[in-house]
């Protein structure tokens, strides 16, 4: 099958299945990130290694255009920051890491954690003019574990991902004419900087539930007038002497801290 895919290396499983199953690529779009807390560093080896045209600019229709051209049969998007042009003329799928239509949003896996889902999953569906919106082809869920953080909720996404690519071109034609209608459901806002911002009154458990939530991107850390920025932060139970990153019966432990 020819194919063109669209993303960055969250999902990067994605890309790497539809290899994995004998996919021809015609053109990977990407974009610039900030290669800290979200990468491109693995598309791009991808391509590079395999002689695959590929692109940091914003895909438009004349994309689209050229890529039918080209005798493309398939677009497939995992994660992405911009909105892709629909062409009904050529079938287009996004991969989203919920349970639509539960969790439409560009980043609601923090608050999945947050509100203490026990179980989430991932969707294909089509891309459609509304956001995440499209008619559902294929949807399978994972459970999610009471010390779940953002990066094993990934981790179990991109091995659902790479499950659900196969089953999709083994069966494609038939789960894409079947697709089903989404219906009514929620869409969680981008989380903003007040969520996770910590500060020395919170107990232990609400830090703790934080850093999971965000874990691998930034948390902030407020403490007289100073503000630090964590990535990777764990709490820890107990005291530990100079620790200044405290809460309410532990402290936080850092990969990397930053004082703004």
């Amino acid at each position: 099958m020819r194919i063109a895919y669209v993303g960055i290396d969250l999902l990067y499983s994605g890309l790497e299945a539809l290899w994995d199953n004998n996919c021809e690529i015609l053109k990977i779009f990407t974009c610039q990130t900030n290669n800290i807390t979200e990468f491109n560093v693995k598309i791009v080896e991808f391509a590079l290694s395999n002689k695959i045209p590929y692109t940091m600019e914003r895909i438009t229709i004349n994309d689209i255009l050229w890529l039918k051209k080209m005798g493309c049969e398939l677009i497939v998007c995992g994660g992405y920051y911009y909105k892709i042009p629909v062409d009904e003329s050529i079938p287009m799928i996004n991969i989203h890491p919920t349970l639509l239509p539960l969790g439409r949003g560009s980043w609601p896996m923090p608050l999945i954690i947050l509100r203490r889902d026990r179980k989430s999953g991932v969707t294909f569906h089509k891309i459609s003019e509304g956001f995440d919106e499209g008619d559902i082809v294929l949807q399978k869920e994972f459970d999610i574990s009471p010390n779940e953080n953002h990066e094993t909720y990934m981790k179990k996404s991109g091995e659902l991902i790479y499950e659900m690519i196969r089953e999709l071109l083994k069966n494609f034609e038939l789960l894409y004419s079947n697709a089903k209608p989404q219906g009514p459901g929620e869409y969680l806002k981008e989380p903003g900087k007040e969520i996770y911002t910590l500060n020395e009154n919170m107990s232990f458990e609400e830090a703790d539930l934080i850093l999971r939530a965000f874990y691998g991107y930034e948390c902030y850390y407020e403490k007289k007038g100073k503000i630090y920025e964590l990535i990777k932060g764990k709490v820890v139970r107990g005291k530990k002497e100079g620790e200044n990153l405290n809460v309410k019966g532990g402290y936080i432990k850092c990969s990397i801290i930053n004082e703004m």
